[in-house]
C-alpha cells in the first residue's frame, strides 16, 4: 500500500464514523474521495472485457451510481471489518457486470430480430403467478429504476403485451423487453427471499 492509499483508507474510516454518527456532509465527502475508484475499476474491467470498450462512458456512469448506492448502504450496514475500499470496489464491479450482461442480452435480442424479423413475445403475462401473488401496485412500481420503467410496467399491468407497449409508446423493443425481463427477475428474487 502506498502512502496515498493509506491516507485514503484512514480518511474513509473517519468519514464512515462521521456518517454513522449522522453527519450528512460525510456522505458527499466519502463519494468524492472514492470517485477515482470508479475510473480505475472500469479501466481494469475493460482490460479483461475488451469487446465492451465502446461502453466505457456507460460503465463509468453505472460505476458512479454503484458508488453512491454503496455509500448510502453503509448507513444500514454500519461498521465493517474489511476495508471500505474493498467493499466499494466489489459494489462497483457488480454493477459493471450487470451492465455488460444487459448489453449481451441486448445484442442477443438484435441477433434474434435480424434472424427472425420480429421481437420475441415476452413470456410475462398479467395473470403470471408472480404478479398474482403481489397485489400491492406500489411495491411493483418500487421495483422500477426509472420513469420509463414505470411507464412500461403501468402499460403491462393494464393488460398490454410487449408488442402493444412498443406500438403505444416511444420505447424501442429492446428497452421494453429488457425492462419486463428485469422486473420479472426482481419479482423472482423477492419471492425467493420471502420464502427463504
Amino acid at each position: 500500500m502506498t502512502a496515498t492509499t493509506m491516507d485514503i483508507a484512514e480518511q474513509n474510516k473517519a468519514l464512515v464514523k462521521r456518517l454513522l454518527a449522522g453527519d450528512t456532509s460525510a456522505r458527499n465527502e466519502l463519494i468524492e474521495i472514492n470517485r477515482r475508484l470508479v475510473f480505475t475499476t472500469v479501466k481494469r474491467f475493460l482490460s479483461v472485457w475488451l469487446n465492451f470498450k465502446h461502453l466505457r462512458t456507460d460503465l463509468i456512469g453505472a460505476g458512479m451510481i454503484a458508488l453512491v448506492q454503496a455509500v448510502d448502504r453503509l448507513i444500514e450496514i454500519g461498521e465493517m471489518k474489511r476495508p471500505i475500499r474493498n467493499y466499494l470496489i466489489t459494489c462497483i464491479r457488480c454493477k459493471l457486470l450487470t451492465e455488460v450482461i444487459r448489453e449481451i442480452e441486448h445484442l442477443q435480442l438484435h441477433q434474434y430480430v435480424a434472424t427472425y424479423g420480429e421481437v420475441p413475445e415476452h413470456n410475462l403475462a398479467v395473470d403470471d403467478p408472480l404478479f398474482g401473488q403481489i397485489e400491492d401496485r406500489e411495491f411493483l412500481m418500487s421495483l422500477c429504476e426509472s420513469e420509463r420503467d414505470r411507464d412500461i410496467l403501468t402499460c403491462f399491468l393494464g393488460g398490454e403485451r410487449a408488442s402493444e407497449i412498443i406500438r403505444s409508446t416511444d420505447y424501442t423493443e429492446s428497452i421494453v423487453w429488457k425492462t419486463l425481463k428485469l422486473i420479472r427477475e426482481k419479482l423472482e428474487n423477492f419471492r425467493e427471499s420471502a420464502s427463504g
